[in-house]
């Protein structure tokens, strides 16, 4: 077990101020001591350093104060003077604080996570406007438009117990959720592939910042908004329902290089409203198991 050896000289330093708090000014106090710390061997770490007796914990309370950071840091190699042997000599960094806030009395993982919202825009070509109207120029040519669908984006991030498992990316990452989520209605949530800070040691307990990134789509009159919506033509078309499909010709018996098609398949007439297809390209999966919220 590593030996905590004392304070270093010179190393304490304290400073007392007011702080305006509830709309009135509070007493403040925040000084820091850095602990000197020999390990039992070359192979002590970090982990067992936070774990010497001696050592402060997060919110340990000393002189009126409460420990709010601690930071090890090995600084050399030293004889050790109980067994004789080498080995590896620590300094921990600790700041105390005499305030705290409610969270503050919580450990990392049962803090409120950092939330975010952003947006983007998701750019679509569109065959007719919002009043069902084909765009087209006067002679009936399609005009080139794009329609902007706004996605809205939410990014959680949070402190988890232990080292970031990738199988749990691969189980929810690029998949739309299969329950409601965060209020919007299934599949129209996107969870993309989750990203993991790095780790960091706090109170002998490994944590890692784990990142979620969602994007929400919601486009009045479909389902299934992350589907690939394409326009439904082409070269070949059913003389009717049923039939095999033949090249479309023209009244001269020319070959017409693109023909909008309806649901059967069929030839769609002139002024009918397109048909679209969709395409799924995403697995589902009930976001919700992941505990992301809302939070209060």
């Amino acid at each position: 077990m590593p030996t905590v050896m004392g304070i270093r000289d010179g190393s304490v330093s304290a400073e007392k101020t007011l702080e305006k708090k509830g709309g009135a000014l509070v007493p403040k106090k925040t000084f820091e001591l850095t602990y000197i710390v020999y390990g039992d061997d070359m192979d002590t770490t970090e982990e067992d350093i936070l774990a010497t007796p001696g050592v402060p914990t997060h919110f340990y309370p000393l002189r009126g104060a409460w420990c709010k950071s601690v930071k090890p840091r090995e600084i050399g190699t030293i004889t050790n003077p109980f067994t004789g042997s080498l080995c590896c000599q620590w300094e921990v960094d600790c700041r105390f604080d005499s305030t705290i806030d409610s969270e503050d009395d919580q450990p990392p993982e049962g803090k409120r996570p950092a939330v975010k919202w952003d947006y983007r825009f998701l750019e679509e070509v569109m065959e007719e406007d919002l009043d069902g109207e084909a765009i087209v120029n006067t002679a009936g040519e399609p005009l080139p438009l794009v329609q902007e669908h706004v996605v809205q984006i939410l990014t959680i991030t949070r402190k988890e117990i232990g080292s970031f498992d990738p199988t749990v990316s691969r189980q929810y990452g690029n998949k739309v959720n299969s329950t409601p989520f965060w209020g919007f209605p299934e599949k129209t949530a996107r969870m993309l592939p989750i990203t993991a800070g790095e780790e960091e040691i706090i109170d002998g307990i490994r944590y890692t910042p784990v990142t979620y990134v969602i994007e929400f789509l919601y486009v009045a009159g479909r389902d299934e908004p992350w589907n690939a919506r394409l326009l439904n033509y082409g070269t070949l078309a059913r003389p009717a329902a049923g039939q095999p499909p033949a090249r479309v010709v023209d009244g001269k018996g020319d070959e017409i290089s693109r023909v909008l098609l309806a649901a059967d398949g069929t030839r769609l007439p002139d002024g009918n409203q397109p048909h679209y297809l969709s395409f799924r390209k995403h697995g589902t999966t009930n976001l919700n198991a992941l505990s992301l919220g809302p939070f209060e």
